[in-house]
């Protein structure tokens, strides 16, 4: 997963255009994603989108504590709630 998203950040490193690459990156998403329904580990209404706006959170979250453990809980949230009932 990391680096299909390292690629297609890559292609759009060099642009200024901030939506662009939020774009590219949600290209690389959605192929993730559509590559999980196809294989039946994700629900097909996932959107690429909605799984980066549940990332962000991992972005603003504050560096004191134990940020990794939060970042565990968050991912294995999303992650949970994107599976299909028969991959759980």
């Amino acid at each position: 997963m990391s680096s299909a998203l390292r690629s297609r950040a890559l292609q759009a490193a060099g642009s200024d255009d901030h939506a662009g690459v939020f774009d590219e990156i949600a290209r690389a998403v959605a192929d993730l994603i559509e590559a999980n329904v196809t294989a039946g580990a994700v629900r097909a209404d996932v959107e690429a989108r909605t799984v980066l706006r549940a990332l962000s959170g991992l972005i603003i979250m504050k560096s004191d504590g134990d940020r990794r453990a939060e970042s565990v809980k968050l991912v294995d949230l999303l992650w949970q709630g994107m599976q299909t009932r028969t991959s759980r």
